[in-house]
C-alpha cells in the first residue's frame, strides 16, 4: 500500500481476511490516476509542508482560502484549478475531507480566474507542415516565422 495513504488515515483498523486485505490494497492503489499519481502526491505534500511551515493545525475553508490565495501569487489561474482538483481528491482520499462544498473557496478560485485568457496554440494543418519543411529558408524564412 502507498505510504501516503497509511500515514493520514485515522480510522480504526479492522481485522480483515488476507484476500479482502489484498483487494483493499489494490483498490487504494487505484484511487488516484496511475499516470499522474506522483503529481497528486507532490501537491498534497506541498500543502502539508505549507501547513507545517505556517503552524496550522486543523482543516477548514479558511485554511484553504489562505493556501490558494498565497499559491495564486505564484501560478496562473489554470494551474491553480489543477492544484485545487488534485488537492480536493487527495484530501478526500487521505483525510476523508471534502472541499468541493466550500463556496467561498470556489468563489475565490473563480475570481482569481476572472479575465484570464489562456494561451491559444496554433494548430498547423498538413499544408502548413509541408510548407515549413519543404520551402527553402533563403526565400521563405520570414513567412515560416509568421506561421509559427
Amino acid at each position: 500500500m502507498c505510504e501516503m495513504f497509511s500515514e493520514e488515515i485515522n480510522v480504526k483498523e479492522e481485522k480483515l481476511p488476507p484476500d479482502i486485505e489484498e483487494a483493499l490494497m489494490e483498490a487504494e492503489e487505484r484511487l488516484l490516476p496511475q499516470k499522474s499519481r506522483l503529481i497528486y502526491e507532490r501537491e498534497y505534500q506541498s500543502f502539508k509542508k505549507w501547513e507545517s511551515t505556517n503552524k496550522i493545525t486543523g482543516m477548514s475553508e479558511k485554511v484553504l482560502l489562505a493556501y490558494f490565495s498565497e499559491k495564486s501569487k505564484q501560478v496562473k489561474p489554470s494551474s491553480l484549478w489543477s492544484y485545487y482538483s488534485m488537492l480536493k481528491r487527495t484530501l478526500l482520499i487521505i483525510q476523508n475531507f471534502d472541499i468541493s462544498k466550500f463556496g467561498k473557496l470556489i468563489n475565490l478560485m473563480k475570481n482569481l480566474s476572472d479575465g484570464y485568457k489562456g494561451k491559444k496554440f496554433i494548430i498547423l494543418e498538413a499544408d502548413d507542415i509541408k510548407f515549413l519543411t519543404q520551402a527553402p529558408d533563403d526565400v521563405y524564412l520570414f513567412m515560416k516565422v509568421r506561421v509559427l
